[in-house]
């Protein structure tokens, strides 16, 4: 029986204090359409802008902000209603006590975070591990979700191992200590080496998942200095109790019947033993694309890339009926 839970204990008792002042100083999280929402389970952070009676929802992977994303809403905002949110955990999307950084937590965050914003349609843009959640919540609520854009996803067993070479890699950039899968897995010393990581982990990876992160510096910096400043009013990054929990939590696939694309970075060095075609298995008739120029979080480094997917996705007629079945998908490739 699990009596302790660090999540729900820990992580939640040292954000409290942040919390409150972001409560009392609203010029921590603010700045333009960016709001700061209460909701069940936590608190969650977004940018809303654009009309449209279609809205497009993007995710933000984990460490990415929503000041980031001023070139994909201007690119969309025309067109289409534009809400950008940091996950739960990140950034100043804080949880409460009780949420326990479960895909089933995730989901139903997602989902009442949905039908809170009220919109009648959202078009998904969720990357990485968003992807798993958000694919069950489009399954669930067909009557909400029109269609999706999952990026740089694999498939649950490689998304796990990817995980376990990651948090290598991000205790060795970090604080220098190999080990790092098993030393984060470990309830309470993994939530110690999180402290430790919180305001290293920006500079210390974006020069590895950014495209060319160290040649290019100016485009490293774009990635760190908006994350550093977010870390130096208060901002979290739970990603060690992510580690313990997520992939941990139990994920079975849903059908789903909306059109849905899967785009892949074949330059993301943090996935180069994942099977790239490998999220094509929960689904029978997904389009796929692969893009060599990017790296891991290529949505928020190509804004363009991402505002064209959406549109062509959004311009599909027929919706895709897609369920598992390891089909190989329309592969296209820039």
């Amino acid at each position: 029986m699990k009596i302790f839970q660090p999540a729900d204990v820990l992580d939640v008792a040292r954000l409290h204090k942040r919390i409150d002042a972001c409560k009392r100083e609203s010029h921590r999280w603010s700045g333009p359409g960016i709001e700061w929402l209460e909701l069940s389970t936590s608190y969650v952070r977004f940018r809303r802008a654009g009309r449209g009676d279609t809205t497009v929802i993007i995710a933000l992977d984990p460490p990415n902000v929503v000041e980031q994303c001023d070139r994909v809403i201007e690119l969309l905002h025309n067109d289409f209603q534009v809400v950008v949110f940091e996950q739960p955990g990140f950034s100043f999307s804080y949880p409460k006590p009780g949420f326990r950084f479960e895909v089933a937590h995730y989901e139903a965050f997602l989902e009442e975070l949905l039908t809170t914003l009220g919109a009648k349609q959202y078009i998904f843009s969720f990357p990485c591990v968003s992807t798993f959640y958000g694919m069950r919540v489009a399954a669930k609520r067909p009557d909400l979700v029109e269609r999706a854009l999952f990026l740089q996803a694999a498939n649950w067993r490689d998304q796990y191992r990817w995980s376990r070479i990651v948090a290598d890699a991000f205790t060795l950039m970090t604080l220098r200590v190999p080990g790092g899968r098993y030393l984060m897995k470990t309830p309470y010393l993994g939530q110690a080496l999180g402290v430790a990581i919180e305001t290293k982990f920006a500079p210390s990876t974006a020069p590895y998942v950014v495209y060319r992160g160290k040649k290019d510096k100016a485009k490293t910096a774009s990635f760190v200095e908006p994350e550093q400043r977010v870390v130096a009013n208060g901002g979290c990054n739970l990603m060690e109790t992510f580690y313990q929990r997520f992939f941990d939590s139990d994920f079975a696939p849903r059908t789903l019947e909306q059109p849905v694309h899967l785009a892949w970075a074949v330059s993301d060095r943090s996935h180069f033993f994942s099977d790239r075609r490998g999220l094509l298995e929960y689904f029978r008739d997904a389009e796929y694309s692969e893009h060599t120029r990017c790296g891991h979080h290529f949505d928020v480094e190509e804004p363009q890339l991402n505002a064209k997917l959406l549109r062509d996705l959004a311009s599909r007629r027929s919706a895709t009926r897609a369920v598992p079945s390891g089909s190989n998908g329309h592969c296209v490739t820039s």
